[in-house]
């Protein structure tokens, strides 16, 4: 991502690593897996997550233009890291969304609460652009389920334990929350970026409303999967270029 311009994004939407996933492989009847042994959320220390944080906020900063936005879906237990870290740089704190899961994943022992919400950090840099979409649109506190279905990326080389294809990426996040952030915080023609790109939702959602999306993906069977996907994505304008847009800059 340092390869890009400064004073380039409009604004982005993120989902990096939470640094909360543990060595387990759960499975759920008749469901897809939700939580796999993921080695990209897993640090040596509290520290060197840190650092991983303020290494790429740095950057993302110094790419956004004047008058940008940033949402990040974040662990609650590090958000106060994160916006401290945000703010060293500049960014101004707007506070913080809650997405209400409304399908989470059950709780097998039964010996604690649901994990079923997240939390985004909304940081701007100047005045953005900021559309009110109507009072019931606008509260801090949004109800969807997890992707599930269609919706949700399968891994046609691997198989889950009941024999169907298992979940591609365990925290692919739904089309219609990037969808609402995207309508609120920037413009048609706009240039969007997620620069932890996954199955590349960000990208999707902004094709599907008229916005550029500059998606960055180190891992590349989820850059493979990602490019289909905005591939077979509707668009009412015909100037996408994918391969521009979806580049992998390391």
């Amino acid at each position: 991502m340092e390869e890009l311009p400064d004073n380039f994004i409009d604004l982005v939407i993120t989902d990096p690593p939470f640094n909360v996933m543990n060595k387990q492989d759960l499975k759920f009847k008749h469901r897809t897996d939700i939580r796999q042994d993921v080695k990209f959320d897993q640090f040596e220390s509290y520290e060197s997550y840190l650092t991983f944080i303020d290494r790429w906020v740095k950057i993302i900063e110094q790419k956004l233009r004047m008058n940008s936005s940033m949402y990040i879906f974040f662990a609650i237990q590090y958000i106060t890291d994160l916006m401290n870290i945000c703010l060293k740089y500049g960014l101004r704190y707007k506070g913080v969304i809650i997405w209400h899961k409304t399908n989470p994943a059950p709780k097998i022992r039964k010996n604690g609460y649901l994990s079923s919400t997240e939390s985004v950090l909304f940081m701007t840099k100047g005045k953005p652009t900021f559309n009110f979409l109507g009072q019931n649109k606008m509260h801090n506190f949004i109800e969807t389920p997890i992707c599930m279905g269609n919706e949700r990326l399968k891994d046609e080389q691997k198989l889950n334990k009941i024999g169907n294809f298992a979940t591609l990426h365990p925290t692919q996040k739904p089309l219609e929350l990037y969808e609402h952030f995207i309508e609120v915080s920037s413009n048609v023609d706009d240039l969007i970026s997620d620069p932890f790109a996954g199955t590349g939702t960000a990208n999707v959602a902004s094709k599907k409303l008229n916005r550029y999306c500059l998606g960055i993906e180190i891992d590349e069977k989820y850059s493979h999967y990602a490019k289909e996907r905005i591939r077979s994505a509707s668009s009412t304008i015909q100037k996408f270029r994918i391969d521009k847009w979806t580049k992998k800059i390391e």
